[in-house]
């Protein structure tokens, strides 16, 4: 797997594990952490394992962070053979980002649009690169509400994670039929439920949930399992805008597919980013 290959939210959980299979076949990765604590942790957590990832620290609630990775990334590879957006986050409490956007939506869905952006003519010089979304079954049960898509009429925790999950399967719709399969393909996947940091940033609670959920998940390296084979398996090489779980394509609900939504959660998105809504080929 002679390829270069960026992963967001790769200092632990399922982020960790992909990093680390994927180095093992060859590729040349980098690993994005939120702080260049967990980086250097990460870091020599991966070296323990034989391993060399090229972290980055990155605020990925923060738009001009995203840019300045972005811009670094730009300047030392001319091209990026996978773009795996996985970082996520869950707040019990609504908070907002430097730009006043709500944070999960922010970090879960938003910087990965931008970053998507950001990167995308380095994703076509690569040949048949290929963008994963990690999505998740939280999605099924909410639907967008674009009037408030800060939720700050209503915040129900888990209601505004499955918020961003829809949106990371409405971008991988919109983005799957924009672009042509022979350059690039883009697909989400749900990893199961896995024992990661997701809740750890709530103060002593969000740390008391997080080693209970350790205790009845499943192991980042089974939740790695769908992002390795999307990254890499010949099996889905002309496949796009398809939604796997256990590395088996599923049929989606007509709400998480929807034409009008994508559209219109595209639109959103590239005010909230301040870029044209126009994407150039």
């Amino acid at each position: 797997m002679d390829k270069t290959v960026l992963i967001t939210g790769a200092t632990s959980g399922i982020g960790f594990e992909s990093a680390r299979q994927i180095t093992e076949m060859g590729a040349n990765v980098i690993g994005v952490g939120s702080s260049q604590t967990s980086c250097d942790k990460a870091s020599n957590r991966m070296a323990s394992y034989g391993c060399k990832v090229d972290y980055i620290a990155c605020d990925l609630s923060d738009q001009e962070s995203v840019r300045a990775m972005a811009a670094n990334i730009k300047s030392r590879f001319n091209r990026l053979n996978v773009l795996i957006n996985n970082a996520g986050v869950i707040y019990l409490k609504r908070k907002t980002d430097s730009n006043g956007i709500e944070k999960m939506f922010s970090v879960n869905y938003l910087s990965h649009y931008l970053l998507t952006r950001l990167l995308f003519d380095e994703l076509l010089a690569a040949p048949r690169a290929r963008i994963i979304n990690v999505s998740s079954i939280a999605h099924k049960k909410v639907r967008m509400d674009f009037d408030d898509l800060n939720s700050s009429k209503s915040y129900r925790t888990m209601k505004v994670y499955g918020k961003t999950k829809l949106a990371q399967l409405l971008f991988t719709k919109y983005l799957s039929e924009k672009v042509d399969v022979d350059k690039i393909t883009v697909n989400a996947m749900h990893p199961g439920v896995i024992p990661t940091n997701l809740i750890s940033k709530n103060g002593i609670l969000g740390t008391a949930l997080t080693k209970v959920w350790k205790l009845i998940g499943t192991s980042p390296k089974d939740g790695a399992e769908t992002i390795v084979y999307l990254a890499n398996s010949d099996t889905v090489e002309n496949v796009t805008g398809k939604y796997f779980v256990k590395c088996e394509q599923i049929e989606l609900a007509p709400h998480a597919k929807d034409q009008v939504s994508a559209q219109m959660l595209w639109d959103k998105s590239s005010e909230m980013c301040t870029l044209p809504r126009e994407l150039e080929l």
